[in-house]
């Protein structure tokens, strides 16, 4: 007797397929959510370490930690951003698949931003992101207020002053007194810089 073939599943239309890629955004947006969380989370960490190096009165150790603790703050600005405008879309893209007005040029994008989105690529993500809201130019002022908040961050960047401006900081909110080895750091801080700093993190708390 000969072998008996497997039953084959009934191939998604490419209609559904599509319709399941775009509940992937709605996934791939709370994914992005809970990276910047953990982002949070670690600069968090980091930000302890640069108040033991001053603690310790070591201003080598707490540049470098206030590098990472940035870098950190910076991630999670950007996690958090694209992650509201992906929801952003995917609403946009269900409720235009739910009305049939998903045109081909849309259901091109949807694919090519799953790829970017399984990959986690931040940079390809962003792109097709653009390509989103020229479609659906009427995306929420939120979203463009959202946009705002990205302009000139890039998440491995960072200038001196910005360090400083970090370690000075943790100094005011853990009211611990910067020594002489320290000097340099004092010296080349942004008073008004810190002060909003301390105030958006409090603001930042207390909302959590």
């Amino acid at each position: 007797m000969g072998n008996k073939q497997k039953e084959q599943k009934p191939q998604k239309s490419a209609s559904d397929q599509l319709f399941e890629t775009i509940f992937e955004f709605k996934m791939q947006a709370k994914e992005l959510a809970k990276q910047s969380k953990k982002s949070e989370r670690e600069k968090e960490v980091m930000f302890q370490k640069v108040e033991k190096a001053i603690a310790e009165n070591k201003p080598e150790a707490a540049k470098l930690y206030a590098q990472d603790a940035i870098r950190k703050r910076n991630e999670a600005v950007k996690y958090e951003v694209l992650s509201y405008k992906i929801h952003a879309v995917h609403s946009k893209l269900k409720s235009a698949y739910q009305t049939q007005k998903l045109n081909e040029n849309m259901s091109k994008m949807v694919t090519s931003m799953s790829g970017a989105l399984n990959s986690m690529d931040l940079v390809k993500i962003s792109e097709n992101m653009s390509q989103f809201e020229k479609i659906f130019d009427d995306l929420d002022a939120n979203a463009q207020l959202m946009d705002k908040a990205m302009d000139n961050i890039d998440a491995g960047s960072y200038q001196d002053r910005d360090v400083s401006n970090l370690i000075m900081q943790v100094a005011k909110q853990r009211n611990i007194e910067l020594q002489k080895e320290f000097d340099e750091i004092k010296s080349n801080h942004d008073p008004v810089a810190v002060e909003k700093a301390i105030e958006k993190e409090s603001v930042h708390s207390s909302s959590n």
